[in-house]
């Protein structure tokens, strides 16, 4: 079987190909690439390939020719970029798609089960949207103020127990966040919703449903809430907008992973079932949180992060400090989130040529990531 995977490198202005061959190569055997192309054309066994690049390559004038050792069973090169200042820069931020700013100038927003399409939220019902914070935001608070924020609490005591009352501002700080009727927080891969603003949803097992389909939206939030008005954590995920827009669950994994790597600066993470125990976890390694690339899958240049992954060995204990060398972040997914990603990463690494799989003990792999086209 022929697979191949390219690679842009915009920091050597170049890219990285690798093609592994069906057959030993023969004479015949070479790989072509026009001044200026996105495509290197394949000979092999009387058959002609196009394969495509992530880039231009090739800055000219003349044709390039690729070719490997009689019997060899692979072919790789590392193939000058055409235009190294147009095809290697686009925006670096971690955009995921239904920021508050979005949706604040969409004329109306409902969302539905994607599912079966029942409407959860319906039009009207949110007045003002707001982005969060970072998700370590009260962990920065040492950073960004001498002394956290307390409670000034007026002079206002029981005589007996000469105990203050009342709250203040920050009486609710480090618990969660407070969502307001009206008000639906918005994160890379998440809302918080009041339940009061949703509809055709309830509560089994802990966990936020489809009142029509039983299907997963998401959980209660531990955050602060009361009980007439619990808080509601909806994955994105799981909706559609408007009953027409809706996103691959890959790609909001990837954010969130890029999120813990850009800023949470943890690269390493202990993903784990939360709805089952019993299954085996998986160890993932964000070795490169900005890759553009091809392969034998896909068929346009992808926008992707690059994972290294392992199973965890039945009785293996893995530490979850991960402000040791050695230590993981432990994260939890629902059942849905945790057999896609499984899947994602079984997918792109059965793509790649023979050699470049795996990487000592790690399985090598990518998951495609959200680019901002507007």
């Amino acid at each position: 079987m022929l697979t191949f995977y390219a690679e842009l490198l915009p920091n050597i202005k170049s890219i990285s190909l690798l093609i592994s061959l069906p057959t030993p190569a023969n004479a015949s055997t070479r790989a072509t690439v026009d001044p200026g192309s996105t495509t290197a054309v394949l000979y092999h066994n009387g058959e002609t390939t196009p394969l495509i690049l992530p880039a231009q390559a090739n800055p000219g004038p003349r044709q390039l020719v690729l070719t490997t050792v009689l019997g060899e069973k692979t072919l790789s090169s590392r193939l000058p970029l055409a235009a190294p200042s147009t095809t290697a820069s686009y925006d670096n931020e971690n955009y995921a798609p239904w920021s508050a700013l979005q949706l604040s100038s969409k004329e109306s927003v409902s969302y539905c089960c994607r599912a079966c399409k029942a409407v959860v939220l319906p039009s009207g019902r949110i007045q003002k949207w707001k982005n969060l914070p970072s998700g370590n935001w009260a962990d920065m608070m040492d950073f960004w103020h001498c002394h956290k924020p307390h409670d000034h609490v007026k002079e206002k005591t029981n005589k007996e127990s000469k105990e203050p009352t009342g709250g203040g501002r920050y009486s609710t700080f480090g618990q969660g966040f407070a969502v307001e009727q009206g008000v639906g927080l918005v994160d890379r891969g998440y809302f918080l919703f009041s339940s009061k603003d949703c509809d055709s949803v309830q509560i089994v097992d802990e966990k936020v449903t489809c009142s029509s389909c039983n299907s997963i939206l998401g959980a209660p939030d531990r955050g602060v809430s009361s009980e007439d008005s619990p808080l509601w954590r909806l994955n994105k995920w799981n909706l559609s907008l408007n009953e027409a827009e809706s996103h691959p669950l890959e790609c909001f994994l990837s954010a969130q992973f890029i999120t813990y790597a850009e800023e949470g600066g943890v690269r390493r993470l202990l993903v784990t079932n939360e709805n089952n125990t019993q299954v085996t976890g998986l160890k993932v390694w964000v070795f490169n949180p900005d890759i553009r690339y091809t392969d034998t899958q896909e068929s346009k240049p992808v926008r992707g992060i690059k994972v290294f992954w392992q199973a965890v060995k039945k009785g293996e204990h893995v530490p979850t400090d991960s402000l040791k060398a050695t230590g993981f972040e432990a994260v939890e997914l629902d059942a849905k989130a945790f057999e896609t990603l499984k899947r994602c990463l079984d997918e792109s690494n059965s793509a790649l040529p023979v050699g470049i799989g795996k990487s000592g003990e790690w399985n090598v792999g990518a998951l495609r990531r959200f680019e901002d086209t507007t």
